[in-house]
């Protein structure tokens, strides 16, 4: 009986001087300094909004109807730099948004048309021209926001907000989209051909630098979103014969693939990770606790250690996935080396000992990016299947088949020729997006 109470003696002590190692290890004068490039992350300031910058002009085309857009984006403008010189923010607050924008003022026009996604929807704007053939656009508000969002076309350059967090209220980019797809209907139904590849072509170059100046990935979503559109919007075209000979050959000339640029998302995975700090700061800033288990988590929690595990676990790690090709990104997602880099960082060692809790916030907590990153590959093939389906359009008397096979324009993912379906007669590739439709109706 007294060895074994001696032998219960030692093993709680021992207990006892784990316990005080690992508190004492954890107190915050041992946390880490943060890493250059987090501090650097995480210094990043909110930027005055210049009189080119379309972000302004986005939030203000769903205002109410009466001034101009360049008016109504001033207004935004001026209030957001404001902002930023008294407090450093750099977007709307909800109250900003009901003073200032206001809600459903497009109402009598938004479910009127057709609702679809040319990224989801196979053959969404083909679906959009009969709608509007049968139902053309009548609505005076519909009317006055296509010519704002003409206007918003001519904006050169775009910056996101910088100081955003998770809970920060986003724009409403819905009606927008909604507002591309019956411009571009309307163009090509409307106006002649070559007035429509006009706008066809502004449209493209506006989303098309929104794709690449934009940092925030909701930004990033929606201007993959719009150039799909575009995509969809001119392959019905040639679909339905309305464009000649030469103006396809103009199209195959000036009609450029995405490049890395284009398609790198690592200022967004930065951005990303910089909401996520200011997200985790704050929770963790209170000294006042609801529960025990909160005071112990508080207690083996490090804050700048746990910032550098996730910026070097995660950030960093999609950082180098965002900077491959298209076909290097395909072999990379069906090896078994997404598990590798993004395997959980909380592991039963003796290093664990060191915020634990931090570890294991970072092993639940770390995003899954590859999806998004899919999208803007996946985006790039579309471009490919594009040009070929002009390439088939300006070789009437050559069969699709016979087409495909000595084309250039093959799927970017493997290299070998595209699909073919001759039931739809389409051509395609496999998506690596999950919900995406990689598919052109001829």
């Amino acid at each position: 009986m007294k060895k074994i109470k001696k032998t219960f003696f030692y093993l709680f002590g021992f207990a006892f001087l784990l316990f005080a190692f690992t508190v004492i290890i954890n107190l915050s004068v041992f946390d880490e300094e943060l890493l250059p490039e987090v501090q650097a992350i995480k210094d990043i300031k909110a930027q005055p909004y210049g009189e080119d910058n379309a972000y302004p002009a986005i939030i203000a085309i769903n205002g109410a109807s009466g001034p101009s857009l360049l008016q109504a984006t001033k207004t935004i403008r001026d209030h957001l730099n404001q902002q930023i010189t008294t407090t450093g923010i750099d977007y709307l607050s909800d109250a900003d948004y009901k003073n200032l924008i206001g809600k459903g003022h497009d109402d009598s026009w938004i479910n009127t048309y057709h609702s679809c996604r040319s990224r989801t929807d196979d053959g969404c704007m083909n679906a959009l021209v009969n709608d509007l053939l049968i139902n053309p656009i009548t609505d005076q508000r519909l009317l006055s926001q296509l010519q704002r969002y003409q206007s918003l076309l001519g904006f050169n350059d775009f910056s996101d907000a910088r100081q955003m967090s998770f809970d920060s209220p986003l724009i409403a980019y819905g009606p927008t989209l909604n507002l591309q797809k019956l411009f571009l209907t309307d163009a090509y139904i409307n106006l002649t051909s070559d007035e429509y590849l006009t706008q066809w072509h502004n449209d493209m170059v506006f989303w098309r630098m929104i794709l690449n100046k934009s940092h925030l990935l909701i930004s990033k979503m929606i201007a993959i979103a719009a150039v799909y559109t575009d995509i969809d919007s001119l392959s019905t075209a040639i679909k339905h014969g309305a464009l000649s000979q030469q103006q396809l050959k103009q199209l195959q000339s000036s009609i450029k693939t995405l490049s890395p640029a284009d398609i790198n998302m690592g200022t967004t995975f930065e951005y990303e990770f910089k909401y996520g700090m200011s997200f985790i700061d704050v929770a963790f800033e209170s000294e006042e606790y609801d529960s025990l288990l909160d005071a112990l988590y508080n207690m083996f929690y490090q804050q700048h250690a746990t910032h550098n595990i996730s910026y070097s676990k995660g950030t960093k790690k999609y950082k180098e996935v965002s900077n491959l090709d298209s076909r290097s990104f395909f072999l990379y997602a069906n090896s078994h080396q997404p598990e590798i880099d993004f395997s959980s960082p909380f592991t039963w060692s003796p290093t664990t000992l060191y915020n634990p809790m931090g570890k294991l916030l970072i092993s639940y907590a770390l995003p899954a990016y590859n999806d998004y990153i899919g999208r803007g590959h996946d985006l790039n093939g579309m471009f490919y299947l594009l040009k070929l389906q002009i390439e088939i359009a300006l070789n009437p008397d050559k069969s699709v088949e016979q087409v495909i096979a000595h084309s250039q324009y093959t799927n970017p993912y493997t290299l070998e020729p595209m699909h073919y379906n001759k039931d739809s007669h389409s051509i395609y590739i496999d998506c690596m997006g999950k919900h995406s439709v990689c598919e052109l109706s001829l």
